[in-house]
């Protein structure tokens, strides 16, 4: 099966935090979905546990996903024993559950 990302989401996958960078300094959507594979490049810094690109991502405004989606993102990262990243997804969580 071909999965068409965005180059954000591999630059996201990859950890590359320039390209990511240089990508949204060029008008790269962080929320944008890829293709085939229904994800962002949030989601998939944060399942391929890149600590220092989902804080980047969520800083640049990268929403985590809401309600079933956003629990069960946080489950998988929990289960690969990521404690930065799950720790990051789940204070944004709270901040935009507070509002």
């Amino acid at each position: 099966m071909l999965h068409r990302n965005t180059a954000l989401t591999v630059a996201a996958t990859k950890g590359d935090l320039a390209m990511a960078r240089l990508l949204v300094a060029h008008g790269a959507d962080v929320n944008r979905v890829a293709g085939d594979a229904p994800t962002t490049a949030l989601e998939s810094a944060a399942i391929a546990g890149r600590a220092e690109m989902v804080a980047w991502l969520l800083a640049a405004g990268a929403d985590v996903p809401a309600g079933a989606d956003g629990e069960q993102l946080l489950s998988e990262v929990e289960a690969a024993g990521d404690r930065e990243v799950a720790a990051a997804l789940r204070g944004a969580m709270r901040k935009r559950e507070q509002g």
